[in-house]
């Protein structure tokens, strides 16, 4: 059998006016991918166009004096703007649906993303991010390009998808409210530029799909014709939400996945969401509020965390402690290990933006702003575990709880969000008449 590559371009089939906004246009997105007897090769999945981000007015803004002030978060861009993914078929069944993906994203980019990376233009161009606030402000005073791949869990796991045996694939972005995507000023806790004249937004325009793919020969399509039964696993990611109001919160949740490989979790303060003022994206430590400026931006400890299965601990069979590291000490290393080995193999990586500067950083007020070449102390803090990164088979969470027990300074009445992600893997299951997905 023999092959041979096409890559297929595919519009918006709600186009519209062809402009996808929150504000101004279609707030989502539909692409479809029609039944035929090829391959996609899932992480060439792309979505291009333009962005262009305004303030409440219609003019551009000026992220360079400091008047009329908004611009993406300059880690992930683009991906900001996407609040959900549904990934289905032609026949309405869904394969995976991710939602909170933008926040899923603000932990997958930094840990696959060097800042080396973001400064060559690489994620310029593709993400939409610059990896630092001030070059990103610049990028977002004019319309400008980008084609960012999917990080959906079944488009990354690097086997070929079967389009005839999915019967196709129906692929859906809902976007985020504009005052998620936009922000003002992270350090002062807002200017109020975002705000006026209705708030400032953000339009996508020239919008495509592009993905590689894999056309056998008549002889491998009529094959793909005749094959109507069978099964693919594929990997999924899952998400929840919780909020840390107590001293020590204590969470249990109802995965039902049968195949567990890793859980992530990253957080910010309840308030930064949907707030023109803060930046919805940032990834932090547990925050109260300062007792000077009355803005939640104090960095407060977290002493211990622990995971837990149907109540034990598991699979660390000991808590993971912790102490805040002085400005100019070592950061919690236990504890950032973890977290950095939950999505990746740990003893394979060798590009992510984690550092002594987005470790240690307690408190951006009065802070200079690094060199060009130096990651901004703005901080990646993730937290989560591994249960399987030998045979990717995971571990079985069907009628026994996950749960997690975090012990901190937290304050009653500055409430700090936590996404939760939770990677597993999911089994399609074909036949001539029906489709079956199960985890």
């Amino acid at each position: 059998m023999s092959f041979k590559k096409e890559v297929i371009e595919i519009k918006p089939s709600n186009v519209g006016n062809g402009v996808f906004s929150f504000k101004n246009g279609t707030p989502q997105i539909e692409f479809d991918i029609p039944q035929m007897t090829k391959f996609c090769k899932g992480d060439s999945v792309r979505v291009s166009g333009y962005c262009e981000v305004k303030m409440g007015n219609g003019n551009s803004p000026d992220n360079v004096d400091g008047t009329n002030y908004s611009r993406l978060d300059s880690r992930t861009g683009v991906t900001s703007c996407v609040d959900m993914v549904s990934i289905g078929n032609q026949a309405g069944q869904t394969y995976e649906l991710v939602k909170h993906y933008n926040r899923l994203c603000a932990s997958l980019m930094p840990l696959n993303t060097s800042l080396s990376e973001y400064l060559s233009g690489g994620s310029n161009l593709v993400f939409g991010s610059n990896g630092k606030e001030s070059n990103e402000g610049r990028l977002n005073q004019n319309k400008f390009s980008f084609s960012m791949p999917l990080l959906c869990g079944i488009l990354q796991g690097g086997e070929p998808i079967d389009l005839h045996m999915t019967r196709g694939l129906h692929i859906v972005l809902n976007l985020a409210p504009d005052n998620y995507a936009i922000y003002d000023d992270q350090i002062n806790g807002g200017n109020d530029d975002a705000q006026a004249g209705g708030g400032a937004y953000y339009e996508l325009s020239d919008l495509t799909l592009t993905f590689d793919s894999i056309v056998p020969d008549a002889k491998g399509q009529e094959a793909m014709r005749k094959n109507n039964n069978g099964a693919w696993s594929y990997n999924s990611f899952s998400s929840y939400y919780n909020v840390i109001t107590s001293k020590d919160h204590n969470a249990t949740l109802n995965l039902n996945t049968s195949r567990t490989i890793a859980v992530l979790m990253n957080m910010c303060p309840s308030v930064f969401l949907n707030n023109y003022g803060r930046n919805s994206q940032l990834c932090s430590r547990i925050l109260g509020k300062d007792v000077t400026t009355g803005l939640q931006t104090k960095v407060l400890n977290m002493n211990s965390l622990t995971f837990t299965r149907s109540g034990m601990r598991y699979p660390l069979n000991f808590n993971i402690d912790n102490e805040l590291p002085d400005i100019n000490d070592t950061p919690e290393a236990q504890l950032i290990r973890t977290s950095l080995n939950s999505f990746k193999k740990e003893w394979k990586m060798d590009n992510f933006l984690q550092s002594n500067v987005t470790a240690l950083n307690r408190n951006r007020l009065g802070v200079v702003e690094p060199e060009p070449y130096q990651n901004d102390n703005i901080p990646v803090f993730n937290m989560g575990i591994c249960y399987d990164h030998i045979t990717d088979n995971g571990v079985n969470f069907k009628g026994q709880p996950f749960g997690f027990r975090l012990q901190s300074d937290a304050e009653a009445d500055t409430p700090m969000s936590v996404f939760i992600f939770v990677k597993h893997k999911n089994v399609i299951n074909f036949n001539v008449n029906s489709v079956m997905v199960g985890n």
